[in-house]
């Protein structure tokens, strides 16, 4: 709002007709005055000075809620406190025989170093003064603040336990009251055999039962486990009679398969070099070999039932001994 003039000049205006003892120029000298002094001591902008894209063109009620204090985020991180006293041997810190091995006295004194001064007020033994002050000040600092850590610290443990303590104990007051009579009021009505106990879980009838086949079952498990593995194992020891473990037993079955001049295919046989057996078998050959309506090229049905037969005796014949043949 603009600013009011003050009532000076009504008071001046009133003056000035009745008595006529106030000029026209001194009533406006003291209207400038009083405009001066109310438009310093005013603190609202008038809404004429406020332009429209400003947010304070439209007054808007503040609220009462003191806004929030910014906090300055400060960097960086504490570093972690040494631990002077363990928790075996608390004490040790605090005796007499370690405060005065980490706090020893000077071996000499002052008077022993009085001849090589000259002058009591030199300024060498000024600063031999000071020194010594400054030491014995540390010394006692330390023993000082040695002691006092160490009552600081059994003050914060005992409060931590008791707290502790304080905590577990209402802990289990809370768990183990009866329900409360307003609960028990309110609840619907249940059958008391139904509601949950507060002992714990409900126990189980049929528990031993349970635990019973549960082992069996374990037992089983471990049974078929350990026979999968000794077959496995009798299976690797089968194969093993044609794995190659020498240098010999390596050249030759290199000669066989690329140089043995008997390896190749011929009439009789099929051979076994492999520059003679061209390319190997597909899934869809191998798969044909399983179904019975169909047949090789170059072998009959009764050499296909044949092959199949053997096959089977052998599955069968492993599954009797119980490995592999």
């Amino acid at each position: 709002m603009p600013p009011r003039i003050n009532v000076s000049l009504s008071s001046c205006s009133r003056a000035r007709i009745q008595k006529g003892l106030s000029t026209t120029s001194s009533c406006l000298a003291q209207v400038r005055n009083a405009t001066s002094i109310t438009s310093t001591k005013t603190t609202t902008t008038p809404k004429g000075e406020i332009p429209p894209e400003s947010p304070k063109f439209i007054e808007i009620p503040q609220t009462r809620q003191p806004q929030s204090i910014y906090r300055p985020w400060v960097k960086g991180i504490l570093p972690v406190p040494r631990k002077i006293f363990h928790r075996n041997n608390m004490k040790h810190k605090i005796s007499q025989e370690y405060l005065s091995a980490v706090t020893p006295e000077p071996k000499y004194s002052r008077n022993e170093h009085a001849d090589f001064v000259a002058d009591s007020q030199s300024r060498a033994l000024n600063k031999y003064t000071w020194n010594s002050q400054q030491s014995a000040s540390r010394r006692r600092n330390l023993r000082e603040g040695l002691v006092e850590l160490q009552h600081r610290k059994h003050h914060i443990d005992r409060s931590l336990a008791e707290r502790r303590e304080r905590k577990m104990a209402e802990s289990l007051q809370l768990a183990t009251a009866p329900e409360r009579e307003d609960e028990r009021l309110t609840n619907p009505t249940v059958h008391t055999a139904l509601l949950p106990s507060r002992g714990g879980p409900l126990q189980d009838l049929n528990r031993e039962k349970r635990l019973k086949r549960m082992r069996a079952n374990v037992e089983t498990m471990q049974r078929r486990k350990a026979e999968q593995r000794r077959a496995w194992l009798h299976t690797l020891y089968m194969n093993a009679r044609d794995f190659i473990v020498r240098p010999a037993q390596l050249d030759e079955a290199v000669d066989r398969a690329f140089d043995g001049p008997n390896q190749f295919m011929s009439d009789e046989t099929q051979g076994e070099n492999v520059w003679h057996l061209g390319a190997p078998e597909t899934v869809q050959d191998l798969l044909r070999v399983s179904q019975r309506n169909s047949i090789k090229k170059n072998a009959t049905r009764a050499q296909w039932v044949k092959n199949l037969t053997e096959k089977r005796l052998d599955t069968i014949g492993e599954e009797l001994t119980g490995g592999k043949l």
